[in-house]
């Protein structure tokens, strides 16, 4: 599976006001059609306190849908944001899924540490 090798490793930090990650698109161009969920340790995120960043564009990840895709370029990098949470220095496990356009429902696991 090649979709774990989009995640950009040692990208996961804590930030002000909760904790961000990065992902670059080396593939190929993709419609993103449904949220982005995240779940850390096993741990569900909220959708509406999750934020997508693209370029210049930032979108919540709640408010993804099919009437309103969002658009991962390759080349591009997406850094996802999740507001009012911090986590712990160690290794977490990422658990993503969301639906792309095209190929259905997609779902990986990473790690990475703070």
């Amino acid at each position: 599976m090649v979709l774990p090798s989009i995640y950009v490793a040692g990208s996961l930090r804590n930030v002000e006001n909760g904790f961000e990650l990065s992902f670059y698109n080396n593939l190929t161009d993709t419609v993103i059609v449904a949220p982005i969920e995240l779940k850390v340790d096993g741990i569900a995120m909220d959708t509406n306190l999750t934020f997508i960043r693209i370029r210049d564009k930032e979108i919540k990840s709640g408010e993804i849908s099919l009437s309103n895709p969002l658009t991962f370029s390759k080349n591009d990098r997406m850094i996802i944001f999740v507001s009012g949470t911090k986590l712990p220095e160690g290794v977490h496990r990422i658990d993503v899924k969301t639906n792309i356009q095209g190929f259905g429902e997609v779902s990986f696991t990473v790690q990475d540490q703070i």
